[in-house]
């Protein structure tokens, strides 16, 4: 198994009031394909609960720097008690949702992710080294890389959501 290390500690954006459901999936999606990650959505949830829909996404996009390493973004995003309401935006009546939005950003570096360095122990001695003596500069590159991304995702996230507070 490749190995796994943070580079970017889980960061959570939090937001009250109205939003979109669609425009936010429709942003995070379109975010990941601009800056030209390979989407992977891992699981998608929805709940009809009493006070409101739960609904929950995973996705776990990565961009491959190498055959040997890619970066990772664990994205959790979860909406929580949504309601659909009519609102008036310019003019116009728009279906619009109320409720909580929580979206967990998490950035990793993969190693190895294609195991293909640990089948023998021979190979496995070698990865070591190479992880060792070659791989040093570059990994740094690789952790700033994902930070940076992930860092630029957050502050994105948080401001179109609270660019878009709306009355009711």
């Amino acid at each position: 198994m490749g190995e796994v290390k943070t580079a970017y500690a889980t960061k959570t954006v939090k937001y009250s009031g109205l939003f979109d459901v669609n425009k936010v999936h429709k942003y995070l999606v379109s975010w990941f394909t601009n800056n030209k990650f390979n989407m992977f959505e891992e699981m998608t949830e929805e709940q009809v609960l009493p006070e409101g829909k739960q609904i929950t996404y995973s996705y776990k996009p990565n961009k491959k720097f190498s055959d040997f390493a890619k970066a990772v973004i664990h994205l959790e995003v979860s909406f929580s008690g949504v309601q659909d309401l009519q609102v008036e935006v310019e003019g116009l009546k728009k279906t619009m949702q109320k409720g909580d939005v929580e979206i967990c950003i998490t950035g990793y570096v993969e190693t190895d992710y294609e195991n293909k360095w640990e089948t023998k122990p021979l190979y496995y001695f070698f990865k070591i080294i190479f992880e060792k003596f070659f791989l040093g500069s570059h990994r740094s590159y690789y952790e700033s890389f994902v930070s940076k991304n992930c860092q630029l995702l957050y502050d994105e996230t948080k401001a179109m959501l609270n660019i878009s507070k709306l009355k009711i």
